[in-house]
């Protein structure tokens, strides 16, 4: 199942020369430190039947997933192995934090968890750099009334599960409006993920095909602007290596692309993930 990154929807995040070898590395950690959002409460928890973890399919007690990724299509400014996001979880599996980087490994934005009146909730704040411009594409829904908006986090999530299966999950914000809708449909070793906006017009849509470790091995994205039926792009992904608990620790993802009436796979990027477990 695809990872949910609220990035793609709220901002556009210019590019940037790369950095010539004479400048002087950064330390980000203190802008980190200023842009983290105060902790949410992490109790009462909200029961539901799957965790953060699970959802993201990960095996064992994992307390930080550690992501990374290679180009290998040549379209990056800069190439070679970059930090793409560190995340947090508690020992319950539940997501308590997130921090995420752009193409060009520079942290951009940070993402706490908890919950708030009953409610599964998330606070962020954008990271500001002055090597990264950064606008700011939050749309209101017109046709909803507005109300003031909670000032203790942005979103609250609501979900709904079929056979224990996740199977719909809003994004709400804090002002009661809803922002994004994901429906998943369950069929074998196949999902549906179907994205609505928030004036319930259709965003995105895509199949994947599962192994038998429940790992996504192919995905097809359909033209869901144009003729939802039509397949739009297709990918293959590789499992290169595993660690002990079962979770992957290196894939390779590749398109599918037609050459003389065949399909042939070109590698177009590699992720890695490092990750520590709770004893």
């Amino acid at each position: 199942m695809k990872q949910i990154i609220i990035c793609l929807l709220l901002l556009t995040v210019f590019s940037i020369p790369a950095f010539s070898q004479k400048t002087k590395p950064v330390d980000y950690s203190q802008k980190i430190k200023e842009a983290t959002p105060k902790p949410l409460p992490q109790t009462p928890v909200v029961k539901r039947q799957t965790t953060d973890a699970q959802e993201d399919n990960l095996k064992g007690k994992v307390k930080t997933v550690t992501s990374e990724s290679e180009d290998l299509s040549g379209t990056w400014q800069t190439q070679g192995r970059k930090l793409s996001e560190i995340t947090d979880f508690d020992e319950n599996g539940n997501r308590i934090k997130q921090l995420l980087y752009d193409s060009n490994a520079l942290p951009f934005e940070v993402s706490v968890y908890g919950y708030i009146d009953g409610k599964r909730v998330s606070d962020y704040e954008m990271i500001k750099l002055e090597e990264r411009p950064i606008i700011m594409a939050i749309t209101p829904n017109k046709n909803q009334e507005r109300t003031k908006p909670d000032p203790r986090y942005k979103f609250s999530f609501e979900y709904k599960y079929t056979s224990g299966k996740l199977t719909e999950k809003k994004w709400i914000q804090s002002n009661g409006d809803l922002w994004i809708k994901y429906v998943y449909n369950h069929k074998g070793n196949q999902i549906e993920e179907i994205v609505y906006s928030q004036n319930g017009k259709l965003n995105q849509k895509y199949l994947s095909t599962l192994d038998n470790k429940g790992n996504e091995i192919e995905s097809v994205e359909f033209d869901a602007f144009g003729n939802p039926s039509e397949i739009k792009s297709k990918y293959s992904v590789k499992y290169d290596s595993y660690d002990k608990k079962g979770n992957w620790t290196k894939k390779t993802t590749s398109k599918v692309i037609i050459e003389n009436g065949k399909e042939v796979y070109k590698p177009m990027y590699i992720n890695y993930q490092t990750i520590t477990y709770y004893p």
